[in-house]
């Protein structure tokens, strides 16, 4: 029980530090700002 707690708690923080990760990639060869939120790419919106 404690060690699939404990897996579910590495997958959630793991997945978060993909997302985050997948953020920087996108937005700093663009030189754009990483704490605004998401947003179209083609119309801005």
């Amino acid at each position: 029980m404690m060690t699939t707690i404990v897996d579910l708690m590495v997958f959630i923080i793991g997945a978060s530090i993909g997302s985050f990760l997948n953020v920087l990639i996108d937005r700093l060869p663009k030189e754009e700002n990483i704490n605004g939120r998401s947003h179209c790419d083609h119309c801005g919106k």
